[in-house]
């Protein structure tokens, strides 16, 4: 699972992702947390709709179809 806060997230929501990511993380589930730079909530979830974004790139990895 992969966990993305932006860079301008407030403190309490970047605290519930690493809560959240280390709750998967002590159950043994595979987690990665991943912070968007000069992002907030609105914008990183825009990256995951571009090959070329953060997330686009990650969820591509994910799948064994990176861009090389």
């Amino acid at each position: 699972m992969v966990i993305g806060a932006g860079e301008h997230e407030s403190d309490e929501l970047k605290r519930q992702a690493r809560d959240f990511a280390g709750s998967i993380d002590g159950q043994g589930g595979p987690v990665r947390l991943v912070e968007g730079a000069g992002c907030n909530h609105f914008e990183i979830i825009n990256t995951l709709a571009s090959p070329f974004g953060m997330l686009g790139r990650i969820a591509l990895q994910q799948m064994g179809l990176g861009l090389g």
